[in-house]
């Protein structure tokens, strides 16, 4: 599940993986531009590309739920996504589901951590992968990496960097969950900051 170029790089590494991609849900088309042109989220593009299943629900209510059901998922994958998945739907795969966040968790949760900790001209950030839970960003930390930001670095350049390394250590995380080897740790809630959208 994912919506920007971000998550782009997520499914590629998830495709050449040998794992199975069952479906990939995003967004739906939303107008922009002037003239309010009915656009694609980015990663639709590349589903298509793929051949890969490709699911939009505007919301998870039941009738998509039971859809998700249907496949017998072993596990969920986010990457900046955009929904928030109801704890009904998190229940659904039997390895639960993961998320891959740009930032080390619990610094920068929400919509728009690389965009955050550039303004805050910040010297490293990361990447994180976790359980999801009924928080935003709140969930058991599976894997984490540190990843310095470079003086010439902006949005476009840092959130490549972050995707690939997200996608290496989201492989290595699913490993580690197939095998019952991972070692989830609780984040420390009390030094959680918050990376809220930016406004257009």
């Amino acid at each position: 599940m994912g919506t920007s170029g971000f998550s782009i790089t997520i499914l590629n590494k998830l495709v050449e993986s040998r794992y199975q991609v069952k479906v990939v849900a995003t967004r739906p088309d939303k107008p922009a531009g002037r003239k309010k042109k009915l656009t694609p989220p980015p990663i639709k593009k590349t589903a298509m590309k793929l051949e890969l299943e490709l699911w939009q629900p505007r919301r998870w209510d039941d009738y998509w739920i039971s859809r998700a059901a249907e496949l017998e998922p072993d596990l969920i994958v986010t990457a900046a996504y955009g929904l928030i998945l109801p704890e009904k739907l998190l229940k659904v795969p039997s390895y639960g589901a993961i998320n891959v966040h740009p930032s080390l968790l619990p610094a920068y949760r929400g919509a728009a951590p690389i965009q955050r900790v550039l303004m805050d001209d910040q010297s490293f950030t990361g990447v994180t992968v976790l359980f999801m839970s009924k928080g935003i960003d709140e969930g058991d930390i599976i894997l984490q990496e540190k990843v310095p930001i470079d003086d010439q670095d902006d949005y476009g350049k840092l959130s490549s960097r972050l995707a690939i390394r997200g996608g290496e250590l989201l492989s290595r995380a699913i490993d580690l969950v197939a095998a019952g080897k991972e070692q989830p740790i609780p984040q420390n809630h009390l030094e959680s900051t918050y990376a809220p959208p930016i406004a257009s």
